[in-house]
């Protein structure tokens, strides 16, 4: 693998749907149970202290080395406000190639640091669909996991979005 100094989407992999051509979107079916979404992203050491700041998350482990490594980590870690948003983005991003959405719910629970300068993958898989006439749509739900770079699960969430009617192709 490529090594990268910023943080950013390494790879991602979507599966169920053809992949869309370049030009104007066309409309596909809606999602299925087992459709999955799968990206690897890279977090920098200068990004995890930055973003950190802009969401006011002030632990000293996410901004000093010296901190984190009192508390017998490596190096600082990435704040759970950051992890949560990139498995977030993983989401709206890989659908956003086939489906508007709008994210309706989102939970977590963190069973593993993140260091800076690992890269992690991103799995999601649709679980549940299920039209609903008062949103006007189909609302998809997701479970998903963050693996860290030694292969353990660090974070667990699960997702709710939303595709509006009209977003995709009707039975």
């Amino acid at each position: 693998m490529t090594a990268v100094s910023s943080s950013q989407f390494v790879e991602g992999a979507i599966s169920g749907v053809e992949t869309p051509s370049a030009g104007p979107k066309k409309l596909h079916a809606p999602p299925h149970v087992g459709f999955t979404i799968e990206r690897e992203f890279h977090f920098a050491g200068a990004d995890i202290r930055t973003l950190a700041t802009l969401i006011g998350d002030d632990n000293e482990l996410h901004h000093d080395a010296a901190q984190a490594t009192g508390f017998a980590f490596k190096d600082v870690i990435v704040a759970g406000g950051h992890t949560t948003s990139v498995m977030m983005g993983a989401i709206s991003t890989g659908l956003m190639e086939f489906w508007p959405n709008i994210g309706l719910g989102y939970s977590s629970r963190f069973r593993r640091a993140i260091l800076a300068g690992e890269t992690v993958k991103i799995h999601w898989q649709v679980v549940s669909c299920e039209h609903t006439a008062k949103l006007r749509g189909m609302v998809v739900k997701f479970e998903g996991s963050l693996i860290n770079s030694t292969g353990e699960t660090a974070v667990i969430a699960s997702c709710d979005t939303l595709i509006p009617d009209g977003g995709y192709l009707a039975d």
